[in-house]
């Protein structure tokens, strides 16, 4: 979803120093939860708070959309919020893949 590569801009060409891989376009890595898109890769607090953050305070819109759909339904709300929750202090159950 970046503007900066050919298809999500409207000169059609990648705006930027470094060529970029198709396959890395993609911002979501399984399992969901990576909502602060930190190189990790992994679900913890940091993605609770900015998630809290975007739904409840400011309200800032997240990096990658799809790695906050940890309920796997295909929209990012209270219930994702409550799956991450879930995964990190309750029952440990992994969140759901990338879409």
């Amino acid at each position: 979803s970046s503007p900066c590569a050919p298809n999500n801009n409207s000169c059609s060409q990648l705006i930027g120093a470094l060529p970029v891989d198709s396959a890395c376009l993609d911002c979501c890595f399984d399992p969901t939860g990576n909502i602060d898109c930190d190189g990790g890769q992994t679900a913890d607090i940091s993605d609770l708070t900015v998630f809290i953050d975007h739904l409840f305070i400011t309200l800032t819109p997240l990096c990658c959309p799809d790695a906050a759909n940890t309920d796997g339904t295909g929209t990012t709300d209270i219930s994702d919020l409550t799956a991450l929750i879930d995964y990190l202090f309750i029952s440990l159950a992994p969140t759901a893949p990338c879409q």
